[in-house]
């Protein structure tokens, strides 16, 4: 006895204590109006925009709903995770009892994320945790995987300076393969090595203590950051970075901001 879940009991549904099906078995009924609600949630909901970054949903997800998909809506589109695992497009798979799936460029926002599943994908659950898209941060690793091909290959900027400002408004173009995986290799160097970095997102004039940047993806909510060979102490309010001391000098627009971890 599966039945319907009670929405005023979180949709678990409640047993039947005269039910001849007994009380290990017995799963509840509710409200005949109400289906039952799925809880899953994401293990980490903040991304960076250009697509690839790794989710994981956990939850008490039934291997008899299978096969899964997830998906977002982008620009209107409903847009699929991908597996990750070649030749198998957005169909998922649980790994340690967690879906893991792939996230498309996307500009920034918070997204509700989708699971389909079921005989057709036709029945559909919305998690419970949304999707944080950000811009993305910058890693010196990255630029320097870039610089490693001859200058004639197309691998994007291959200084941090010559990147344009990138504040995730639209949708990203998918890069040069070549890129795309040079970038992932800088990707996992910066998160096993490195650190997080990022640059000014308009000028600064010296004194300023309230920092707009270009993403605040990784940074911790206080800390330490170096601009310009300084060492500046700062706490994370909203959507700037606030410093406790004024800069040193003017600065222009794309300086960079170097997470310092000692």
């Amino acid at each position: 006895m599966r039945g319907y879940g009670d929405p005023e009991s979180g949709g678990l549904g409640y047993g039947d204590p005269d039910s001849l099906a007994g009380s290990v078995l017995e799963r509840g009924y509710g409200s005949p109006n109400q289906e039952a609600l799925i809880y899953l949630e994401l293990r980490s909901a903040r991304v960076h925009h250009r697509g690839g970054a790794k989710i994981q949903l956990t939850g008490p997800l039934s291997d008899d709903l299978a096969p899964y998909r997830l998906s977002i809506d982008v620009d209107g589109v409903t847009t699929y995770l991908y597996s990750g695992i070649a030749g198998q497009g957005p169909n998922l798979v649980k790994r340690r009892g967690d879906l893991e799936a792939y996230t498309p460029p996307a500009p920034a926002g918070s997204y509700v994320i989708t699971l389909h599943c079921g005989p057709n994908f036709l029945t559909t659950y919305t998690v419970g945790t949304a999707l944080v898209i950000e811009p993305d941060n910058r890693g010196e690793e990255r630029y320097i995987a870039r610089r490693l091909p001859p200058s004639f290959y197309s691998t994007g900027a291959r200084f941090s300076g010559l990147d344009p400002l990138d504040l995730a408004t639209s949708t990203p173009e998918r890069p040069p393969y070549l890129h795309q995986i040079l970038d992932i290799f800088g990707r996992i160097s910066q998160e096993h090595v490195g650190s997080a970095q990022t640059v000014l997102a308009r000028d600064h004039t010296r004194g300023e203590t309230a920092l707009e940047l270009e993403s605040l993806l990784a940074l911790p909510d206080n800390g330490q950051v170096s601009i310009d060979t300084h060492l500046y102490s700062y706490t994370v309010s909203g959507s700037q970075l606030t410093l406790s001391t004024g800069l040193k000098r003017d600065l222009p627009q794309l300086s960079e901001v170097i997470l310092y971890a000692p």
